[in-house]
């Protein structure tokens, strides 16, 4: 049990990461960020909230690498669970 609350911690971490980058940097949207799914959707809702155009480029590209990052992560948790010796 605390092992798993051990890995949790740093699950949840990594995705926070990019979004404190961004904070203390005062990143704004650019081709090159918008591809990381927690930093994108970041800017999409901060964009939304102050009522800013955001290209439809960036919205895209932060969607489209969304779902092929939540695709191939799909993927990978399906031939683990195949496995028998993982479910013990």
């Amino acid at each position: 049990y605390r092992e798993a609350q051990t890995y949790v911690g740093l699950v949840l971490l990594i995705p926070t990461l990019p979004l404190v980058f961004a904070a203390v940097l005062g990143l704004q949207p650019r081709v090159a960020l918008m591809p990381i799914p927690p930093l994108g959707q970041h800017f999409i809702i901060l964009s939304l909230i102050r009522m800013q155009p955001l290209p439809a480029g960036y919205v895209a590209l932060s969607v489209c690498s969304t779902l092929a990052l939540g695709a191939l992560l799909v993927f990978a948790a399906g031939r683990l669970y195949r496995r028998e010796a993982l479910l013990g």
